[in-house]
């Protein structure tokens, strides 16, 4: 039988202590002292892949020290992926715009175990989520997320959102646009074909027949080994799309971002999609 991360000891909701920098054991240590974005080797972790498991177990190396997440953002997404990464080893944190005890008053009810915190602390986490709309990708600041990796699940929806002619207009992926304005971080686009609800209700254990497939594309590749972990540990199967280029093959719009993929499947899409 498949077996998933270990839970941690929940830890309480409101506001808590920095992560991040300057944390003992934290992954933040060896990415500000490592190479920075551009290097050959990414520079980020030493989080790798296995072959196989032959004993079920999830073939995604966990970090040692225990990882923080800062998510940015409490709308639909960020919440769920919040209350799904209550049941690993991750240290969930969850900021908004708002001071951090209001955001430990918006979310207690629905999500009990979460760190609320300020942004700046969110920014200094392991991994950062910005949940938050596309059009405001250009308050990330730059400085603060430097070293840092940052999980991009931000879409550009033109039905929606309106005509926006820095994404229209711009034939890259919205993701590489997101990495010029955050030089010096490790841009990682992934968890953005998939619905809030479906965080849920699609996930499974690892190595389960059938298992939901996510993309993950970033020019550093130890950022989307890194991040893959993360992946698994949400239930879904991490498929290495590539470079952010390749990101464009799973944005709105696309037949990967409608559609529910196994990794084989997806595999397959990705290839025909490039």
């Amino acid at each position: 039988m498949p077996t998933r991360l270990r839970p941690p000891a929940m830890p309480p909701t409101g506001p808590g202590p920095p992560c991040g920098r300057g944390r003992p054991g934290s992954l933040a240590d060896p990415l500000l002292a490592r190479s920075r974005p551009g290097d050959d080797n990414g520079g980020v972790t030493t989080t790798t892949r296995q072959d196989h498991a032959s004993d079920g177990r999830s073939p995604w190396t966990a970090p040692s020290a225990r990882t923080s997440v800062g998510i940015l953002g409490a709308g639909e997404l960020g919440m769920a992926l919040a209350s799904r990464l209550l049941g690993t080893e991750y240290d969930v944190r969850l900021a908004t715009r708002r001071p951090a005890a209001a955001t430990a008053e918006l979310i207690a009810p629905f999500l009990p175990g979460v760190t609320a915190v300020g942004r700046a602390e969110a920014y200094a986490c392991d991994i950062v989520i910005a949940a938050i709309p596309l059009r405001r990708y250009r308050s990330l600041p730059a400085e603060a997320l430097r070293g840092r990796i940052v999980v991009d699940v931000m879409n550009h929806r033109p039905l929606v959102d309106g005509p926006r002619p820095e994404f229209d207009e711009d034939p890259r992926a919205t993701s590489e646009i997101v990495q010029e304005h955050l030089p010096g971080a490790y841009v990682v686009r992934t968890l953005n074909h998939i619905g809030a609800r479906e965080i849920s209700n699609d996930s499974r254990p690892t190595g389960e027949e059938g298992r939901r497939a996510l993309a993950v594309a970033s020019d550093h590749p130890a950022a989307t080994a890194t991040v893959s972990v993360l992946v698994d540990a949400l239930g879904f199967d991490p498929v290495d799309a590539g470079p952010l280029a390749h990101a464009r093959a799973f944005e709105p719009g696309t037949p990967i971002f409608h559609g529910r993929w196994t990794a084989e499947g997806l595999r397959s899409a990705l290839a025909e999609a490039l």
